[in-house]
């Protein structure tokens, strides 16, 4: 699925792509690299995750959300647009309840993943 971000989401992109890159001169720093992408409620910051994700050709990233409901709403779009990996939701939710979300076991903590 391709999609045409909103120049706001081109912005939100590129300045996730900047701040997750190496700096000349400083190589990369003890923790790692990281950031986080902070945007009003609706404006598309799961596809913002997704075309940063691509773009860096990122094969492990970490999405935390607040709710079930954004699990099942980011997994959904991470597979939409492409993204083929192992992905684990680590809530309260039951893997027969994932709305046909494909391929995202679901786990309690203290209990192991299981596949829906």
């Amino acid at each position: 699925m391709t999609v045409t971000l909103r120049p706001h989401q081109v912005e939100a992109v590129d300045a996730v792509l900047h701040r997750l890159s190496e700096q000349p001169g400083q190589g990369i720093p003890f923790e790692g690299l990281r950031t986080q992408v902070i945007a009003a409620t609706g404006s598309g910051k799961t596809l913002i995750g997704v075309a940063a994700a691509d773009r860096l050709a990122a094969r492990r990233v970490l999405v935390l959300v607040p709710t079930l409901d954004l699990l099942l709403q980011m997994a959904g779009a991470w597979r939409a647009g492409g993204r083929r990996g192992a992905m684990i939701g680590v809530c309260s939710l039951r893997g027969a309840d994932s709305q046909g979300v494909p391929s995202v076991p679901m786990s309690t903590p203290g209990t192991p993943p299981r596949r829906s």
